[in-house]
Formats: structure tokens, C-alpha cells, sequence
């Protein structure tokens, strides 16, 4: 698909360090969670919209700037180029991350081994135009996972990345790069050569709710809350237990409420007579 989307996204500096620079259009991601954003975002970046198979995008702030285009089939170019070498560039890069199922499109590993640092660096040494742009694309959607997906209060630290690091206060520049990115999906809008209508307002409500989340926490609750990891505000048990319903209906992608049901009772029954031994716990069998 080619990507058509407005003008410009702030940068993420911290003091003289300029963290990462996304002046330039990029790719949206689609979420409602934060797993289920990015499976989105390549379930609408493998939908072809037109030839070449490229979304078009701007760069949002103000200041518009002309159409850009992000392609992927520099991606799968990269990849051809590449698949036969023993050393590679971009190494993430697989047949089943460009070419998945439907039901291998909600796997987010997948999607990460597209949106990774690697295949910026990779597409940014091609040195074409479009290769170019395909790269700030993605370097917004990494940008924007990397912000959203911290877990742990030290992971920032240990991977010695700013946006990695929890959220200390209500002023923090990764709060209003969220909120600055969802003005741009807006401005971006939906249709041809751009996002689905259910993938924008997922994203952008995400972005948006997890930034009013984060200040009534700090500013609203009894209690003094001294950092908020976004990545707990996920739904990940919830897209487990989907993705338990998916295999036990067969591995369709697209399951009926009876099998939901049936799935649910099957998965209920199991716990409720689970092997447990009094030396060595809970049992569990795999088949």
C-alpha cells in the first residue's frame, strides 16, 4: 500500500541529545491496546490500496508539508535482495513478517520484526527517496511502541533508552508527542492510501486516553503515584485468551459466538480439574 498522511511530528529531545528525530512523515500504527495497535498497523500496511502497494503521509505541526510516501515494497525489496546473504542488514526481516496469514497478522512479534530499528538503518543505506521515507515511517511507529511498551521501571535504564523510561511526571515530552501524534492522525484522516476508519480511531483514542490516564493519576488520586508504566495499560490477558478461543475453534481467524462459549467452558472445565500435586504444585500439561 502507499502511505498519503499530513505534516509534521515533533521531536523527542532530551537536553542537546536529540532522542529521535521525527520532523519528517511517518507511518501511523493502529491500536486499542498495545499489543493489538501494532498487529493492526500491519494488517493495514499489508492491505494493498493501490500499485506499488504504498500509503501516503504528511508530517503534522502547524506547517504542512508536501505528500510523502511509505512503501511496502521497500520492504519486501530489502528483503529479496537480501534473503540469500549470510550476513544481512535487516536480519528481523522474515517471509512470514511480509507475507502473514490473517491470523499470523495478530502476532506481534511478527509486526515488531517489521517495525525494528534494524530495517531503519537498513532502508536509510538503500539511499533512495522513497527508502528514505519508508524509514521515517517507521521510525514513528517504533518511536510511538517504545513509549507505550515499558513494563518494568528499569528498562529505560538497562536498554540506556529515554523513551523507554516510565513516566515521572505530567510535563514529560513523551505525553505531548502523544498527544501531538494523535493530532496528526487526525489531520491524516482515513480512506485511500491512508489508514482504515476503525484503525484511526483506535489509535488516536488510544493515544489520547492513555495521556488524560496518566495526568488524573498524578494529579487526582489520594495517593502519590511517582511513575506510571504505559505498558500496564495493555489488555494482553484479554488477547490471550482470544488467541486461545482462535485455536481451539480450529485456527480460524474469524470465530461464532457458540465457539466462544464452547472455547470459554472448555477453558473453565480445565482449570477447575488441573493436575496440582501437594510436593510440586500446580501441574501443568502440554500437549
Amino acid at each position: 500500500p502507499v502511505i498519503h498522511a499530513p505534516t509534521e511530528i515533533p521531536d523527542i529531545s532530551v537536553d542537546c541529545l536529540t532522542v529521535m528525530n521525527i520532523c519528517t512523515a511517518t507511518w501511523p500504527v493502529a491500536c486499542d491496546t498495545a499489543n493489538a495497535h501494532q498487529s493492526a498497523v500491519t494488517v493495514d500496511y499489508t492491505r494493498p490500496v493501490g500499485p506499488g502497494q504504498a500509503y501516503s503521509h504528511t508530517n503534522v505541526n502547524v506547517t504542512y508539508k508536501p505528500l510523502q510516501q511509505a512503501k511496502f515494497a521497500c520492504l519486501k525489496k530489502l528483503y529479496e535482495n537480501e534473503c540469500k546473504n549470510t550476513v544481512r542488514k535487516a536480519y528481523k526481516l522474515t517471509y512470514k513478517s511480509l507475507f502473514p496469514s490473517n491470523l499470523e497478522r495478530q502476532q506481534v512479534a511478527l509486526v515488531l520484526n517489521v517495525f525494528h530499528e534494524s530495517i531503519v538503518a537498513a532502508l536509510l543505506s538503500v539511499g533512495t527517496d522513497e527508502a528514505f521515507q519508508t524509514a521515517n515511517f517507521a521510525k514513528l511507529v517504533i518511536a510511538w511502541w517504545r513509549i507505550v511498551n515499558v513494563k518494568h521501571s528499569l528498562k529505560g535504564m538497562r536498554t540506556r533508552d529515554f523513551l523507554s523510561k516510565p513516566i515521572f511526571n505530567t510535563d514529560d515530552v513523551r505525553l505531548s508527542f502523544l498527544v501531538q501524534f494523535a493530532g496528526w492522525l487526525k489531520t491524516w484522516g482515513s480512506g485511500k492510501g491512508c489508514l482504515t476508519s476503525q484503525t484511526l480511531r483506535a489509535l488516536t483514542h488510544t493515544s489520547v486516553t492513555i495521556v488524560n490516564l496518566v495526568k488524573y493519576m498524578m494529579s487526582n488520586l489520594s495517593f502519590k503515584v511517582n511513575y506510571v508504566l504505559l505498558g500496564k495499560l495493555q489488555t494482553d490477558n484479554l488477547e490471550r485468551r482470544f488467541g486461545e478461543y482462535r485455536q481451539m475453534s480450529g485456527g480460524n481467524y474469524n470465530i461464532s459466538v457458540q465457539q466462544v462459549l464452547e472455547a470459554e467452558k472448555t477453558l473453565r472445565l480445565s482449570t477447575a480439574l488441573a493436575l496440582r500435586s501437594k510436593k510440586m504444585g500446580h501441574i501443568v500439561i502440554k500437549d
